[in-house]
């Protein structure tokens, strides 16, 4: 079916690159009319520059809260977006606030800038979130805290941009051992310290567009510490109204751990659980890079070759590179309406911190892992009036090393000095092959005074050697109103839906006989109302969460439980 539809379309991209050869023999008319199509022009969508000198006050009526509700349940998520103040505002630059509410919820932030200015403009933004864990303590309690500082410099037509952040999560590996005290529950720490620095050039006249560099370094309570620099380079060149790019991305990822097992007491899963065996320590290289060719002929295109190379035939899917054609089209039906299809394959790398970041109940021992992705997507847009849009995505997916998780009770017999309190992270197992269709669909309906959004997803990727199993939620489908009831006062309503899914269940790492057993997480309905009153400088909310008290299950033994959730908060501006 893919070589069908690769021949389908060569005809199209030799069409696309014998173009500039028809502009050197033809007559371009230089006083055609100008018509902005082409999208992702550099013209129309560089930074604006902002005058220091500006005299008039701006006010906006947006509401301060985050709008995204629509939460994916996807394999590395662990509770829906929550009613709650947004941490970098787009209408509030100085702003300090508070939310407090119950099961023991505390959230402070606090973020200052010196402004808008078209030389230098610099700001420190502060976190500190918990939940049943400082005031009332409970299984699944949290703390997070971070620390970002960050520079933008404007440098003639160049934009420097650089921040340093630290940061630091605690929780329990509480997953099945509610029945325990907390005491006696091994807790996860981790931090990490992370610099990014990115130079941004916009001038069609230099052929470097874009330069970066990224350093992380992630250590947790049990010894294990990760080393991540990451570096890529962009080059641009715009001739014969054609773009040509090519980008360059380098990985480099050192891991040490004092704490390692023998892979040899392992059945014959070990090759599919990720978790590091026999070394205490490991080095990986990840490369990327991608040559791509943008332009307008009959339609839009981007069309390109990506390159992914894992060096080490340690991990699975390392050892041979990953070569395929990127492909994106783009037609614009009528100036209401749009298609894009876009095509392209690619290897990924999730290390530690990756991972942690959308799953702080993984295992300690988790060994970064290599997946496979092809996708094939199309899209169509429409905008019916000035107030009605509609949107809908079909997509054909097929993964190889989709990351799995369970519950790990069962540890090596060599972490004994580890095991002092009882744990049950999540470990992860690599499936060999999912695949199927993936569709979503949404419609929205704007005035000035209320919006409506309605989507919904449909999910048939299954697993091929589980027998046909899917461990993705079927169905989601959720819905947001946003009503500004008086000048001051907004009001947000929410309603979610998440369907069953799969789950695997691993009883014993070291059992040879049918390891794996099967069960589902259950749907669950989510209803949430948030209500917020501006006056001044200040700005006074309330929000309702889970209003039907419904448990909200994420992963095997991982849970919501505490049923309806009521806080306040408080922002000031300054």
């Amino acid at each position: 079916m893919i070589k069908r539809i690769i021949c389908l379309l060569l005809p199209i991209f030799f069409n696309a690159f014998t173009q500039d050869e028809q502009l050197r023999t033809e007559i371009i008319d230089v006083f055609k009319e100008y018509s902005p199509e082409i999208i992702n022009s550099s013209k129309i969508s560089q930074q604006p520059v902002f005058n220091d000198t500006l005299k008039t006050t701006i006010i906006t009526q947006k509401s301060i809260l985050d709008k995204h509700f629509f939460f994916k349940e996807n394999l590395l998520n662990i509770s829906p977006n929550k009613f709650r103040f947004n941490s970098f505002q787009n209408n509030f630059k100085k702003y300090i606030s508070f939310d407090v509410g119950s099961v023991g919820m505390l959230n402070a932030k606090m973020h200052y800038t010196n402004g808008v200015s078209t030389i230098h403009n610099s700001g420190i933004y502060f976190e500190s979130d918990n939940k049943s864990y400082l005031i009332k303590k409970d299984y699944d309690g949290y703390d997070r805290t971070s620390l970002n500082l960050y520079s933008n410099r404007f440098l003639n037509n160049k934009l420097l941009n650089t921040s340093f952040s630290i940061g630091n999560h605690t929780g329990l590996y509480w997953g099945g051992l509610t029945y325990i005290p907390m005491d006696s529950i091994e807790r996860y720490n981790v931090s990490n310290i992370t610099l990014s620095i990115d130079l941004h050039q916009s001038s069609n006249h230099q052929i470097l567009h874009d330069a970066s560099i990224n350093v992380n370094y992630l250590f947790n309570n049990y010894k294990r510490k990760e080393l991540s620099i990451s570096s890529s380079v962009k080059l641009e060149k715009e001739k014969a109204l054609k773009k040509y790019r090519f980008q360059l991305h380098c990985q480099l990822i050192n891991n040490n751990s004092n704490h390692f097992f023998n892979s040899l007491e392992f059945n014959d899963l070990d090759h599919s659980i990720a978790s590091i065996n026999l070394v205490d320590s490991f080095s990986d290289i990840f490369l990327q890079s991608n040559f791509n060719l943008s332009g307008s002929n009959i339609f839009d295109y981007l069309i390109g070759l990506d390159f992914h190379y894992f060096p080490s035939e340690e991990l699975q899917y390392g050892g041979e590179p990953v070569i395929f054609p990127t492909i994106n089209l783009s037609h614009k039906i009528s100036s209401n309406e749009s298609l894009d299809f876009s095509l392209f394959k690619k290897l990924n790398y999730h290390s530690f911190f990756q991972v942690f970041q959308m799953l702080p109940y993984l295992d300690p021992n988790y060994r970064n892992t290599l997946s496979k992705e092809f996708n094939m997507n199309l899209a169509y847009v429409r905008r019916i009036g000035d107030r009605i849009n509609i949107a809908s995505d079909l997509s054909y997916i097929r993964e190889r090393g989709s990351l799995i998780p369970f519950i790990l009770y069962e540890r090596p017999q060599n972490l004994d000095d580890l095991l002092d309190l009882e744990m049950a992270p999540l470990g992860l197992y690599q499936d060999k092959i999912q695949q199927g269709l993936l569709w979503s669909s949404s419609i929205s309906y704007n005035q000035e005074k209320y919006n409506l959004l309605i989507e919904g997803h449909w999910n048939g990727i299954k697993s091929v050697d589980h027998d046909k199993r899917q461990f993705d939620p079927k169905f989601e489908i959720n819905s947001t109103i946003n009503c500004q009831i008086f000048k001051n006062i907004n009001f947000i309503y929410n309603c979610y839906f998440k369907g069953y899914q799969d789950l695997i269940k691993i009883a014993s790492i070291y059992n040879i006989i049918n390891p794996i057993q099967y069960s589902q997480l259950p749907s669950y309905f989510n209803m949430s109302m948030s209500l917020n009153y501006s006056i001044s400088s200040m700005v006074f909310s309330l929000d309702l969460q889970n209003i039907l008290n419904q448990d909200q299950y994420f992963f095997d033994e991982y849970y919501n439980n505490d049923g309806l959730r009521i806080s306040s908060g408080f922002l000031y501006k300054f």
